[in-house]
């Protein structure tokens, strides 16, 4: 199967590149903090409900300033706190831009430990936990966090989000199942290495040993999920205090895919803070369009955009799917691709500000 394939980008469209990233860092070095805050990051008024339940945020990036400055411009409110992971191998401009970019938002900050993120290996979830030690020790009171990328966009206003959550009661949204794939990735323990002249997610490569792991600590029974999580502040207070949770993180170290492993598993794991045992809410953490192996390589929609490692990468045509009938739970879509087309996010951005919770658009 061709992992790759699809229409051209659009003519239109932003090609990531050094340059680029040269003109968030030329942009935002040149303006005040009034000309920022005003020109490139406005904000509706927060409601009274909006400010009893501020939101948490992590991003992980690692290219792409452009692509960041829309995702942050679109979800930015002053109630809410925001912790931007960035990869240890970015680019120095890149990570230059970002300060840049953030500098006179006083509820954005980059996480204070960076770490080498490796797909799909446990650095994605180290990156994650960065940004929560730091969230935690904020004054911020927030109830919910939500973990995201810089290809992810926001498919309801901050009001509709919050009211999506507040529905939640309490409880952690996870995807959480079970599914025999489990057993390959934890049976055996895995490496990973340095392979020589691959760059982004090629960099590296994992291989099976031959040395066979001992049943996770604690009992806890394996599930699969996404890597796409809204957590109570109690749950990741857990994650990154309690001893079952950080034993449970050192054995998923040297397995298979363990961001697909660590919250689902805990999900189910009895008296884990915002924890459902069984059957799982519905899932509305993100709209995406993806191969399933186990519907014989099919995807659930046609793509318009790019197949990329499995996943539809959208263009406009996508927002069929993205703002139909099956999709309106989601809070997010994944993924924008870098080479970002102005008129998806243009047409998102138009959609999302008056769509309430739960609408669509396309049967």
């Amino acid at each position: 199967m061709t992992l790759i394939q699809g229409n051209p980008p659009s003519k239109s469209s932003h090609a990531p590149s050094r340059s680029d990233d040269e003109v968030i860092l030329e942009t935002y070095s040149a303006k005040e903090c009034y000309s920022i805050t005003q020109e490139h990051f406005p904000h509706p008024s927060p409601s009274d409900d909006e400010l009893d339940f501020p939101i948490a945020f992590t991003i992980s990036v690692y290219k792409s300033a452009q692509l960041l400055e829309r995702l942050l411009q679109a979800i930015y409110m002053p109630q809410n706190i925001f912790c931007i992971h960035i990869d240890l191998k970015s680019s120095d401009t890149f990570r230059a831009a970002v300060t840049e970019m953030i500098k006179c938002l006083p509820n954005v900050f980059l996480a204070t430990k960076s770490v080498d993120v490796i797909y799909p290996h446990i650095s994605i979830l180290y990156a994650q936990f960065n940004c929560m030690e730091d969230l935690v020790k904020t004054k911020n009171n927030w109830k919910y966090l939500i973990n995201l990328v810089g290809q992810d966009y926001p498919l309801y206003s901050n009001r509709e989000m919050v009211k999506a959550l507040r529905g939640l009661g309490e409880k952690n949204n996870i995807q959480s199942f079970y599914h025999p794939d489990i057993k390959r990735r934890t049976e055996y323990a895995y490496e990973f290495k340095l392979q020589t002249g691959g760059s982004d997610h090629g960099t590296y490569k994992y291989f099976q040993t031959s040395r066979k792991k001992e049943p996770a600590p604690f009992n806890i029974e394996l599930y699969k999920g996404a890597n796409h999580v809204a957590l109570t502040k109690a749950f990741v207070e857990y994650i990154l205090f309690d001893k079952t949770a950080r034993a449970f993180i050192e054995w998923l170290s040297d397995t298979r895919s363990p961001p697909e492993t660590f919250y689902s598993s805990l999900q189910q794991h009895p008296g884990v803070p915002g924890g459902v045992v069984g059957q799982q809410p519905v899932f509305i953490m993100r709209a995406i369009n993806w191969i399933e192996k186990d519907r014989d390589g099919q995807p659930n929609y046609e793509c318009h955009g790019e197949w990329v490692r499995l996943i539809c990468w959208i263009d406009i045509q996508d927002l069929d799917w993205v703002f139909g009938e099956t999709m309106r739970g989601q809070l997010f879509v994944q993924k924008i691709p870098f080479d970002f087309n102005d008129d998806v996010l243009r047409c998102i951005s138009i959609a999302r500000q008056k769509r309430k919770y739960g609408e669509y658009f396309f049967s």
